[in-house]
């Protein structure tokens, strides 16, 4: 009874009966029968992290893609669970589900081949986007220790020429690579651009965000196409989301 009230949760429930918060979702479960909805073409899977125990972190949550309605959640995602869960769902049934949504977690992307054979997997754009910055990160960070190498080589060889210790300090490329990386990373329509020149005492010149754009983009040949491939992706986004409003 004291489930009935959406806004209560298990923990405040569990405080006023003085059990465990374990206790009294085990007797929700095991006391309320909550038919699962039948699958859809195109079907979201994703975990919520609710720390029921120490085996049970996360739930996972079965809804459809184009209704935004939940179909099931299942009381946890690891496989002795998943596998007869889904394997129990009638094969005619699994057949329907043309599209598998997730995000990159790899049990997610594997549903397809185990359960849902006419299905596709697909990352949502959200993933998709942070991986795509998480690999250009990477080689952006790459390129950042290879300008520091060579600025430590040219430091070492200027001591040999002067025979004397010489203060060390990195390169200019160096410098507004590691500052200002972030404009590769940034989506451009997100990037506020400032064309009034300002003075940046480290390059002793005045400079604008375009500046600072062009000053990286020479730094290494992929930054430009590795940017412009990030873009086109979120440009196809939003094409594809301007057409599903219209």
């Amino acid at each position: 009874e004291a489930f009935r009230t959406p806004i209560s949760s298990a923990s405040e429930i569990a405080r006023r009966f003085h059990v465990s918060d374990t206790h009294a979702i085990t007797t929700f479960a095991r006391y309320v029968d909550m038919p699962r909805r039948q699958m859809t073409e195109a079907v979201c899977v994703d975990e919520v992290k609710l720390d029921i125990s120490k085996k049970c972190k996360y739930v996972l949550i079965l809804q459809d893609f184009v209704t935004g309605e939940p179909l099931d959640m299942i009381i946890n995602r690891r496989e002795e669970i998943t596998l007869p869960y889904f394997s129990s769902i009638p094969i005619g049934e699994r057949r329907k589900v043309k599209y598998l949504i997730s995000d990159m977690y790899k049990p997610y992307l594997a549903y397809v081949d185990k359960y849902f054979p006419n299905a596709v997997s697909v990352v949502d754009a959200f993933h998709v986007v942070k991986h795509i910055n998480q690999q250009f990160l990477t080689h952006i960070r790459s390129v950042i220790r290879r300008l520091d190498d060579r600025d430590h080589r040219e430091h070492e060889r200027r001591e040999q020429e002067f025979h004397r210790h010489l203060p060390f300090k990195h390169s200019q490329d160096y410098y507004v690579l590691k500052k200002y990386h972030w404009l590769l990373i940034k989506n451009k329509a997100d990037i506020e651009y400032r064309t009034n020149p300002w003075f940046d005492k480290r390059l002793n010149r005045l400079m604008t965000t375009y500046d600072y754009e062009e000053w990286i983009l020479k730094l290494d040949p992929n930054f430009e196409e590795m940017r412009l491939l990030k873009e086109k992706y979120l440009s196809f986004n939003r094409d594809r989301d301007r057409k599903s409003v219209v």
